[in-house]
């Protein structure tokens, strides 16, 4: 079910797959699909399974069936019909204007200023003029009207990667920095965007200025038509070569580029810990080694281009000389006249400078070729699986895991055959060693991972079948690596900023925000930084806790909350947990065994297994 929300998607293929419980892909299939202007369209069939389980009541198998959308080419073209259109029109006239420049050039030298005939050259002038000023006042339109086209494809291109980028899996963002990813998605989008460039588009145009000059220079001299085509094939050889190279060349180049970049972005990840150990030397010496790698990789680009510059100049140099040698000939033997040859040449350059636009073309796909197949690759990488089951958010759940099996690794095995369940109210703690696998739990429950085996329920549902962001929306979780946004202290609590102020109030005071508010300035407008840099630890942690109490979901999910908290602090976040959130289910992951007591179970992770140690509250 297909809803039309960008006006240039209206036509496309949906790809469909169809997944079992283990991730098997048993099924595929494409659809066409058309939506007409604020409409919505209905995409249905059969997908033939292979392999199928046989279903049965008490053996039910679970599928989940994946889908992504893709625009038809031509509905990229529809949505801008109106540009293309204005294109289309300044193009022929800008055709028409550059075709009768040279013939006017030759009227006012042989019939204007050889036969001294002073109105031919006014009138040959006027006409020039008139051309000229046309030429010039639809570069002016086509310059604006490239930019809206340049603009609007880089802007949906980018919100594409954007939207990608918040649905990848977790697994991505833990094999690159954040510096690393930026670069990579800012260098490809630029490039790929750049084929909306006016250079690019208006290559496509340069056949009708090509066409139009070897109609004037057909009309001109056919001799003098031989020098002008022979050149054609020596660029195509050279561009050819070039391309290769330079499509190398830029392969390199953004490999280099995003080595750099994630290197720089974890030196001033760690910028404390080279100031703590003087490593000062060290890393400016890495800087040097990596910027000199990026710049010699550079230099050989940049001589390519160069190289390619060098033989357009040789070749229409050369063309002219010989137009010169060969039209100062055909003067002296009387078949052309002077006009003609200066004439002829303005339309050489007319069909030269356009072909080596186009020839040029494979230079410059060769350079995007590189961002283009990576940007492919990272725009079809597996995201988060949603499902599409509804849920009431409203109602504690009843959670439950059953036999889940869990590795990070195939030689880290973390959790083996966990089962609990997390009855609506319940107050449970998981107790265990740093490592042990607390934390995993967590992550599976909240869908960062997928178990090996084994399944979650959600009131006697697999979660796998529930749409993935009502789901989320079960929990408030504070965790120790809680990030904070760049902003005051209200807007990393209110993330949404819609909050009630009475409410807010309230979650300030039971979080111990309040109180350390007094001490700024600016109050609940204090700035607190990069991860909330300006923020102790406790107070840090503080605020987290005060956005999970806004948020005011049913399952609270506490890993090692208290990190940072003094005594008394410490003491006051347990007794809101187990005391002042009756109605809510709490998980609370830690380290420490002591003010357990009033949990209704809590839970040892030890070597990969989850044992009650303990049931009712003491």
């Amino acid at each position: 079910h297909l809803r039309n929300e960008n006006s240039s998607s209206t036509a496309g293929h949906i790809n469909i797959t169809l997944s079992d419980s283990s991730g098997r892909i048993v099924a595929k299939a494409k659809r066409p699909y058309k939506i007409h202007s604020k409409s919505e369209v209905y995409v249905s069939g059969n997908l033939k399974v292979d392999d199928p389980i046989l279903w049965s009541p008490e053996n039910p198998v679970l599928y989940t069936i994946t889908y992504q959308v893709t625009d038809k080419k031509g509905a990229i073209i529809d949505g801008y019909k109106k540009e293309i259109g204005i294109l289309s029109i300044s193009t022929i006239v800008s055709t028409v204007t550059v075709f009768l420049q040279p013939l006017l050039i030759k009227q006012i030298t042989d019939i204007g200023i050889l036969e001294k005939n002073m109105p031919q050259i006014v009138n040959g002038v006027a006409g020039l003029f008139v051309c000229v000023l046309v030429y010039l006042m639809i570069e002016v339109v086509q310059a604006k009207t490239f930019a809206e086209i340049h603009n609007s494809f880089y802007k949906n291109l980018y919100c594409n990667v954007f939207r990608k980028l918040l649905h990848l899996k977790k697994h991505y963002f833990q094999m690159k920095n954040s510096m690393e990813i930026v670069q990579m998605l800012q260098c490809d989008v630029s490039q790929v965007a750049s084929m909306t460039d006016r250079y690019v588009v208006m290559s496509f145009s340069y056949v009708f200025r090509v066409i139009s000059g070897l109609a004037g220079l057909m009309l001109l001299s056919p001799e003098l038509l031989c020098i002008v085509v022979i050149v054609i094939p020596v660029k195509y050889v050279l561009v050819k070569c070039l391309a290769k190279k330079r499509e190398k060349n830029m392969k390199m180049y953004i490999q280099v580029e995003q080595q750099f970049g994630g290197w720089l972005g974890d030196t001033i990840n760690t910028v404390e810990e080279i100031k703590l150990w003087n490593l000062y030397e060290l890393r400016k010496c890495e800087f040097l080694k990596q910027i000199c790698k990026s710049l010699a990789v550079e230099m050989k680009g940049t001589m390519i281009e160069t190289w390619n510059i060098f033989g357009d100049a040789v070749l229409e140099w050369g063309v002219t000389i010989l137009i010169y040698l060969v039209g100062g000939y055909l003067v002296f033997v009387g078949k052309i006249s002077i006009g003609s040859v200066f004439a002829f040449v303005s339309y050489s350059s007319y069909v030269t400078r356009p072909v080596n636009s186009l020839i040029d073309l494979r230079m410059h796909f060769a350079s995007v070729k590189p961002s283009a197949e990576r940007l492919y690759t990272f725009l079809n990488m597996e995201e988060e699986r949603s499902g599409s089951k509804r849920v009431e958010k409203e109602i504690s759940p009843i959670l439950e895991f059953k036999n889940v099996r869990f590795q990070y690794t195939k030689d880290r095995e973390v959790l083996k055959k966990v089962s609990f369940k997390l009855e609506p109210g319940e107050k449970v703690a998981i107790i265990g060693k740093n490592g042990s696998g607390k934390s995993t739990i967590l992550e599976l429950l909240l869908r960062f991972y997928e178990p090996e085996e084994g399944e979650i329920l959600c009131n006697g549902e697999n979660i796998k079948v529930l749409k993935l962001s009502e789901y989320r929306s079960l929990f408030s979780v504070v965790s120790q690596k809680s990030a904070l946004f760049l902003g005051d202290i209200v807007q990393n609590i209110d993330l949404e900023g819609k909050a009630d102020r009475q409410k807010l109030n309230e979650v300030l005071r039971k979080s111990g925000v309040k109180k350390y508010l007094q001490r700024f300035p600016e109050k609940e407008k204090t700035q607190i930084g990069d991860d909330g840099a300006f923020l102790s630890g406790g107070e840090r942690q503080k605020l987290v806790v005060a956005r999970a109490l806004l948020k005011d979901a049913p399952v609270m999910l506490f890993d090692e909350a208290s990190s940072g908290f003094d005594v008394e602090a410490n003491e006051y976040l347990y007794k809101i947990i187990t005391e002042e959130m009756p109605e809510k289910s709490v998980i609370f992951i830690t380290h420490h065994y002591d003010k357990l007591e009033k949990f209704d179970k809590v839970y040892l992770v030890k070597d990969g297994f989850l044992t009650e140690v303990r049931t009712g509250k003491m």
